[in-house]
């Protein structure tokens, strides 16, 4: 695995920061710079998303478990499409 460079924090962590992305949708879209590394939702739904291949992709609500991380980079959260709430995210 010497290809993948130095383990460092924000190598093997999903993040240092955690975001509120139900707050940040509640009017709009939001998109993120750096991308969301992982989100968990609290309560049951889809979850609507860009990532850095593929845009508006919703993700169905039998694929997030609540409570649990779902890995991957998110570029942006769309308010319609999201079913889902108390979704919180790290970066």
């Amino acid at each position: 695995f010497s290809h993948m460079g130095p383990r460092t924090i924000e190598s093997i962590f999903p993040g240092t920061e955690i975001v509120d992305v139900s707050a940040d949708i509640a009017a709009a879209d939001k998109a993120y710079d750096p991308p969301l590394r992982a989100i968990v939702v609290g309560t049951a739904g889809t979850v609507k998303v860009d990532t850095p291949n593929k845009s508006a992709f919703t993700i169905p609500a039998n694929c997030l478990a609540t409570g649990a991380q779902h890995f991957g980079f998110i570029s942006k959260v769309y308010k319609v499409g999201t079913t889902a709430t108390e979704i919180i995210a790290w970066r």
